[in-house]
């Protein structure tokens, strides 16, 4: 009877219920996240659609990540010293003014490629700075012990409602127009603002002026921090070359299906709806078990797990595709998605439970900054395939995950964790 009352008390909807703060906290996060679903369809089809140019979205993409690479650093040291429910403020009521601005340029026929271009670095700049906040708030907000589960139930949510918008995005465009699917991303970002605005949040915030100088001082604290918590630093380096390891197959989804599997548009979708219902499971999986996880076991296994899913997706480098074989695949990328899910979600939690509250925007951007790069320097791996095949460059960063999961094991067995 005990467990039972135990077990009504720590689920979801009761957890949600008795933070009401966390409850809105999510909820405008949501709102925002299927707005940047529906953004992710509209805006590609916007810059395709005044420029006409392969080329022009590329540059779109590079523009997109682009200050996510400069300024990754410093909005995690501004998020440690100000005020994290004001950065999310600015950061939606900025990204809302100029969504709303392009939508409204788009509409009237007035936009030019190169307003898209600086709306887009200025929303990702304001993205950046408030990406840091939206994570270090959240100790401030709900207790430590139930991150883990709270974190994994909505990495499953968040994966649904993003699902529901990119389904939906081509219906709207084709049903309202983009301009105005382009409106209701505004929109989101102006609801999520308003649902912050009434959130009251007890914050402790550095009051010696922010200069240069102080924030290498903050920035040289974090390292020195990280430094002393090796685990930290080794699963925040796994982490990154993970995702350096998987932009092979997100750069070349495409070409693996196509050609390789040869299953067509049809197929395409088969293969999306694996990753993303892999996704769903697996942070459903942490949040229904996180009370009797061992987080870092649990991250380590699925790495491992991983990267052996990984290493089968290489497998028509060496086997003829045949219908049998092509089934193998895709309940295979639906494990690896699951795989991977579990380990970003256990990544994010095990952060949040670990990092002090004062320096918990400096590790995270640190996290941010390091997959950013991976991502460039996958993209360049990526050229390899040209001479070696998709199969076969899958299978060599499957052996980087393996190398990185391994280590991590040996690691935690050799300090007792």
């Amino acid at each position: 009877m005990e467990k039972s009352e135990s077990n009504k008390a720590s689920s979801l909807i009761m957890i949600l219920k008795n933070n009401p703060k966390y409850s809105l906290f999510q909820l405008a996060n949501l709102i925002s996240r299927f707005g940047d679903s529906l953004d992710s369809i509209a805006f590609g089809w916007m810059v395709y659609d005044i420029t006409k140019s392969a080329l022009s979205m590329s540059l779109f993409f590079l523009i997109n990540v682009l200050p996510n690479l400069i300024f990754s650093l410093p909005s995690g040291v501004i998020a440690d010293r100000k005020s994290n429910k004001k950065l999310i403020l600015i950061g939606y009521a900025g990204r809302g003014l100029v969504v709303l601005a392009l939508s409204l340029l788009y509409a009237a026929k007035l936009i030019e490629p190169w307003m898209i271009y600086t709306g887009t670095f200025i929303n990702s700049t304001l993205e950046t700075f408030s990406m840091p906040a939206l994570s270090a708030i959240i100790p401030k907000i709900i207790d430590k012990k139930l991150i883990a589960k709270t974190t994994g139930y909505f990495s499953s949510i968040r994966s649904l409602v993003e699902l529901l918008g990119v389904s939906i995005a081509g219906v709207l465009i084709v049903a309202i127009g983009t301009p105005y699917v382009i409106l209701i991303d505004a929109f989101t970002f102006f609801i999520a603002f308003f649902i912050i605005m009434s959130i009251r949040v007890k914050e402790v915030r550095e009051t010696s002026a922010l200069t240069v100088k102080a924030g290498i001082k903050d920035l040289g604290e974090a390292y020195v921090y990280v430094k002393k918590e090796p685990i930290i630093f080794v699963i925040i380096v796994c982490g990154a070359l993970t995702n350096l390891a998987f932009t092979p197959l997100n750069v070349s989804e495409v070409i693996y299906v196509k050609d390789i599997l040869k299953i067509g548009a049809k197929g395409m979708s088969l293969f999306s709806a694996a990753i993303s219902l892999g996704a769903i499971l697996g942070g459903f999986y942490v949040g229904k078990r996180a009370a009797s996880l061992n987080l870092l076991h649990i991250f380590s296994w699925a790495l491992l797990a991983a990267a052996i899913s990984y290493f089968v997706l290489g497998m028509p480098a060496f086997f003829a595709v045949t219908i049998p074989f092509t089934v193998i695949i895709i309940v295979d990328v639906f494990f690896l998605s699951f795989f991977v899910s579990i380990m970003n979600t256990i990544l994010s939690a095990y952060l949040m439970q670990s990092v002090p509250q004062e320096m918990l925007g400096r590790v995270f951007s640190l996290l941010s900054m390091l997959i950013m790069i991976a991502i460039p320097l996958g993209s360049l791996l990526s050229g390899a395939a040209e001479y070696i095949g998709v199969p076969m460059l899958i299978i060599i960063a499957s052996v980087l995950i393996l190398i990185s999961a391994l280590y991590l094991e040996i690691y935690m067995k050799m300090k007792r964790l």
